[in-house]
């Protein structure tokens, strides 16, 4: 998905906001199989991991926009937020690893499920034969 200066910002407005749906309704689909399987801490690690992982499609998703005029400003400040996004992802990672072995796997699901979320973008794209 690239923005060029005349694209609308309300269409990148609307992809985000399709993703993050996207993102919630696999984390609640999710945690409710594994709550099912008797998972408990693994479902409440994924319901904890879904909005850290919304938090860093924002932070990703949101320098599209940012410094369309002048790259080098926008590499830079789409590494800076990659890292506070790896960041992010680390500590929680570590924290719930403190709580339990179960909930941290929930965790690590909640924060890749928009990597699932574009894995399925691409096959839907393949399948199907449009562009994304």
């Amino acid at each position: 998905m690239t923005i060029t200066k005349n694209e609308d910002l309300g269409q990148y407005q609307k992809q985000l906001l399709v993703k993050m749906t996207q993102i919630i309704v696999l984390g609640l689909l999710f945690a409710v199989i594994a709550c099912w399987l008797g998972m408990k801490f693994l479902s409440v690690g994924i319901l904890a991991g879904v909005p850290l992982g919304i938090f860093n499609l924002y932070l990703v998703m949101s320098t599209i926009h940012s410094y369309v005029d002048n790259a080098r400003k926008a590499q830079v400040l789409f590494m800076r937020r990659f890292l506070y996004r790896l960041i992010i992802s680390f500590t929680a990672l570590i924290v719930s690893l403190v709580v339990d072995v179960q909930f941290m796997l929930g965790v690590v699901t909640g924060l890749t499920l928009q990597v699932l979320v574009h894995i399925i973008e691409g096959l839907g794209a393949v399948i199907f034969d449009r562009k994304g």
